[in-house]
């Protein structure tokens, strides 16, 4: 095993992207005859770890089983394009050598198997009970057979061991087989388990994902073996379902906010319907500049739902203080657009104009965080002046 770690230039001195120099990188490499290779940008937030983009977890309790379902998870991952570097965690058996005893034979020469494995350890391993003292040192001493009487498997078999009745051959005493052996066993919640892993090298790691989930939801499992998508998956997984609770909270407390200062609970559910609008934006602002959802703009997301609600806020109060003084439903709603256009426009551009820097850093973070800003302000801020006057005049003759 190696790693090799490639520092590339900072991006504003290089033309290409570094999902771009990794294309270049993995057909050079593909000609290594025996070698499994994996090119991937390593994650600073992890300290430069190297794991994989999906991971698809199969266990159960029969290897062989397990195997099989690799095979078929391979496979599938293989069809799916812009998937890169598929490989399993099960590493190809190590040779050993395995000592097989008769116990029927070793109860004639008297010889218990811990007997028989001491006599073997002691050859094979030495012995290191005896020291040997020169002035103020020690040397351990190891006693053991000449490496060349234990070189082959032949040679092993014919090892002497003392017994009861003399001196045999190991093989007289057991069988001695020469296969390969498991290189590592890995467990999960007590079960075996292998994880084939793959790289996303073209497409979001969350719909090539659902893709190859599709694919391997179609593979027949026996009961007791699952096959299951974990690793950054599974983080994925959690982090959204945590951001959707954040998010659930942020509009539980607005709103709270609202109807305490307005006195009403159906204004502020008009108020907020700058939150989907606002949305728009953000899937518009996404999709323009090939950007994804992300946990980053989910971020951003729950920003925005404090944000977007500010100008619905200054027209509604402006035509509740209206109202006040004697206005008409429709002149006062009329009066709060025509007086709050600018603050709305202002307060709206502001946003926007300080997000445009961390925009342009495309490679960073701050860039789909300050686009999902930018769209959900644009677009929220211009449909709050036509879309919450017909809103207002809705409640307001409800309320």
């Amino acid at each position: 095993y190696g790693a090799l770690v490639i520092n590339l230039k900072d991006v504003k001195e290089r033309s290409r992207s570094t999902k771009e120099i990794e294309s270049v990188i993995r057909p050079l490499l593909a000609d290594i005859p025996d070698a499994k290779l994996v090119v991937k940008e390593a994650a600073s937030m992890r300290g430069g770890g190297a794991n994989a983009d999906i991971q698809a977890e199969i266990t159960g309790e029969e290897m062989d089983e397990i195997l099989a379902l690799t095979d078929s998870v391979k496979a599938k991952a293989r069809s799916v394009v812009g998937l890169a570097d598929i490989q399993s965690s099960w590493k190809e058996a190590k040779p050993e050598i395995k000592f097989i005893p008769d116990r029927e034979r070793l109860d004639i020469y008297g010889m218990t198997v811990g007997g028989l494995g001491l006599h073997l350890r002691n050859a094979l391993s030495g012995n290191e009970a005896a020291v040997y003292r020169e002035a103020n040192d020690e040397y351990t001493i190891r006693v053991q057979y000449r490496e060349s009487d234990r070189r082959t498997v032949d040679d092993i078999e014919n090892l002497t061991i003392p017994t009861a009745k003399g001196i045999v051959p190991l093989k007289a005493l057991c069988k001695v087989v020469y296969e390969g052996g498991a290189a590592n066993i890995n467990r999960k919640n007590r079960q075996r388990q292998v994880i084939v892993s793959a790289n996303v090298v073209q497409g979001a790691v969350g719909s090539k994902a659902a893709e190859l989930q599709k694919l391997t939801d179609r593979i027949s499992v026996k009961p007791g073996y699952r096959i299951y998508y974990g690793g950054q998956q599974e983080m994925m997984k959690d982090s959204f379902a945590a951001l959707g609770g954040a998010v659930f909270l942020a509009i539980l407390l607005t709103y709270m906010v609202l109807a305490a200062i307005l006195e009403s609970l159906l204004l502020p559910v008009f108020i907020m319907m700058t939150i989907p609008l606002g949305l728009i934006g953000v899937l518009w602002a996404l999709f323009l500049t090939g950007s994804t959802i992300s946990m980053i703009s989910l971020m951003s997301l729950i920003m925005l739902i404090g944000v977007v609600v500010n100008g619905a806020i200054l027209l509604i109060d402006y035509a509740v203080q209206k109202r006040r003084e004697g206005a008409s439903l429709s002149e006062s709603i009329q009066a709060a657009c025509a007086e709050k256009f600018n603050a709305i426009l202002m307060m709206n551009l502001a946003i926007v104009a300080s997000s445009i820097p961390a925009a342009l850093q495309t490679t960073s973070i701050q860039g789909p965080f300050a686009i999902t800003a930018i769209g959900g302000v644009l677009i929220s801020g211009l449909l709050t002046l036509f879309v919450i006057p017909v809103f207002y005049l809705i409640a307001a003759k409800k309320d």
